[in-house]
């Protein structure tokens, strides 16, 4: 695949994961609030939570190769990472 090529995939896949997150983060954002107030997760949320994983080791390649979101990719790692801080203390708390 040349780089013009590898370049308009990427732009496809990058458009989509933007469409996804601008769900998903207001979706962690109200999880995060619930968990900082004692909650646990729900499993429908587990099961969403490893699927943001998952995408997110899917795409990890596409950001190495775009310098300008990193900065994104990074909020949301860490922000997943908090919530998944989160729920292990409360579940250890139960």
């Amino acid at each position: 695949m040349n780089h013009h090529d590898q370049h308009h995939d990427d732009l496809g896949t990058i458009e989509a994961l933007l469409e996804r997150a601008k769900i998903r983060i207001p979706n962690l954002l109200e999880i995060k609030d619930r968990l900082l107030g004692g909650d646990t997760l729900a499993n429908i949320e587990i099961q969403e939570m490893h699927m943001i994983f998952e995408d997110a080791r899917e795409v990890l390649r596409i950001f190495d190769r775009h310098p300008e979101l990193q900065q994104m990719y990074s909020k949301m790692a860490s922000l997943y990472h908090e919530i998944v801080e989160l729920a292990l203390a409360n579940e250890r708390k139960r």
